[in-house]
């Protein structure tokens, strides 16, 4: 039982960071993406968004990026502020930011870096220790139960994978450490104090409370305590609907309290006559206008699992499944609707799941810039004035924001995309980034340009080493910025991925004198 658990472990980590590890940093010679100012988000690897007091907060794989006027200025905050941890979770409430931090170490294992907090929109940050447990902390009390509880004690292994919060705590899923809470105000005013581990039940039990005898230790690995070892007690989602209603999604199932996380009744793939899809439960979501449950369920241990969604609609009572075969990160709601991001594309469905409609394609309406990605992480909607609605999307490649006009608009309006990119230093400057370029990497060459924000003409072609036309990217397309993109998949005009060598390439404005780069291409 302790290696499947194991292995599951390094799954998690494997693909929950995707969004963090995918690359995000691209060089030409001396120059990187990665932002320092506050033209473009830091990273273009979207993690997390979070809403709040007109602020619109992303995680990225380079840090903290934040936008108070819709994406026009950004504030960045690079991981150098975290203890140059990676960021794997983050939380807003009340006009505090939460990050929850960690990194991998030289064996490859996640290791906590605890949580950093701003009451001061990122002006200054405090550090929270990831919590751990004393080696003596080995029983809790839960009602008539005096419960052994092997101590985690190393943040090995203890990373915290999502946040939420009630009125007055804060609620932390961190894996091997389980679930855990806090009260805010005591935890803002000592960092440094105990967390409080919740008690969830074993995997062979469907519900606990505090009447009931209970024998069972809360341990995801077998210790002192005996040879249990509970995928039930590994915490991976969390969400506070209210001070009452409580959900912690765990590799073993997905718990709801009602009475603030004292009882609890869990929902499994085995448990129920209309089950959930699998009992990794890796997301999980509710609809504040409807009250529905959405859960990103993965497949753990049982072979009739498999990835997908699940969702409920009378409290977990019965379960319907969709997108089978997809791995969903997160959930975002407009109204009834419902949007799922994955990693084979974000879905949104009007009719609770029955068809899913995917965005023909997310390309800026002033720039042309895309979103190279199907991986989707995160998305969240920004209700605004005379029933429009901005919905922000997170994904691995870049993020972006949609304003749909009424409530029947289903992704028609005028995408923005938002992505780091470095600031030219002239206007008759040219660059392209990842160079050298790999075209076998599945990820497109962008180039980089500029029209002085001015109307123009633009034509970009392609040369060999002999200035042999090879591909004309685009000609005589409108465009007008400052900081252009056009993108470029490595091929000739027939389809054929051009050969390793020394390119050359041409940005033509208007009958201006054309501007010239060097590309190299190695397969």
């Amino acid at each position: 039982m302790i290696k499947r658990i194991l292995v599951l472990i390094i799954i998690v980590s494997s693909f929950n960071l995707y969004s963090q590890e995918y690359p995000a940093t691209f060089k030409l010679g001396e120059k990187s993406l990665k932002k320092s100012d506050d033209k473009s988000p830091i990273g273009n690897s979207i993690g997390d968004i979070a809403i709040g007091n007109g602020m619109i907060w992303a995680s990225t794989g380079q840090g903290l990026t934040m936008t108070n006027d819709g994406g026009n200025t950004w504030q960045n905050f690079p991981l150098s502020n975290f203890g140059n941890n990676k960021i794997y979770s983050m939380g807003y409430h009340e006009d505090i930011i939460w990050v929850g931090v960690g990194k991998k170490n030289s064996d490859d294992v996640d290791v906590g870096g605890g949580i950093w907090f701003s009451q001061n929109n990122g002006e200054n940050w405090t550090n929270i220790p990831q919590p751990v447990d004393d080696p003596g902390d080995s029983s809790i009390i839960y009602g008539i139960n005096n419960m052994r509880a092997l101590p985690v004690t190393v943040p090995q292994q203890n990373v915290i994978w999502d946040i939420s919060f009630t009125s007055d705590e804060i609620w932390i899923a961190s894996w091997a450490a389980g679930i855990r809470k806090c009260k805010t105000s005591e935890l803002i005013s000592n960092p440094t104090m105990s967390w409080d581990r919740v008690i969830l039940p074993s995997d062979n039990l469907n519900s606990i409370s505090p009447n009931d005898v209970l024998t069972f230790s809360l341990q995801v690995q077998s210790g002192k305590f005996g040879p249990e070892a509970y995928l039930n007690h590994l915490g991976f989602s969390v969400d506070a609907v209210n001070d009452n209603e409580i959900f912690a999604g765990t590799a073993g199932g997905l718990n709801r309290s009602t009475d603030g996380g004292i009882s609890w009744e869990k929902f499994t793939h085995t448990n129920q006559d209309k089950p959930m899809g699998a009992n990794w439960v890796v997301g999980v979501d509710v609809n504040p206008y409807n009250g529905e449950i959405w859960a990103a369920t993965w497949k753990a241990e049982g072979t009739d699992e498999f990835y997908g969604v699940s969702a409920s609609a009378d409290n977990g009572q019965t379960w319907s499944t969709f997108l089978s075969g997809s791995k969903a990160n997160n959930f975002g709601f407009k109204f009834d609707e419902v949007m799922a991001a994955t990693n084979i594309g974000l879905f949104r469905t009007l009719d609770k799941g029955t068809n899913w409609i995917a965005p023909a394609s997310i390309i800026d309406a002033r720039t042309g810039a895309p979103i190279h990605s199907n991986f989707y992480i995160s998305a969240i909607t920004e209700y605004l004035p005379d029933n429009k609605v901005n919905i922000w999307l997170g994904s691995s490649g870049g993020l972006a924001v949609i304003t749909e006009d009424d409530n029947s608009k289903v992704w028609e309006g005028d995408w923005n995309v938002f992505k780091a990119s470095q600031p030219l230093s002239s206007v008759n400057e040219t660059y392209c980034a990842p160079n050298p370029y790999y075209p076998n990497k599945n990820r497109p060459l962008k180039i980089v340009y500029s029209t002085n924000n001015k109307l123009a003409n633009v034509t970009i072609r392609v040369f060999d080493f002999g200035m042999n036309l090879v591909k004309t990217i685009i000609q005589n397309v409108s465009r007008n910025g400052n900081e252009l993109e056009e993108y470029w998949d490595g091929r000739d005009e027939s389809g054929t991925v051009l050969p390793n060598g020394v390119y050359f390439y041409s940005v033509v404005r208007n009958d201006d004198d054309p501007i010239f780069n060097k590309i190299m291409i190695l397969r």
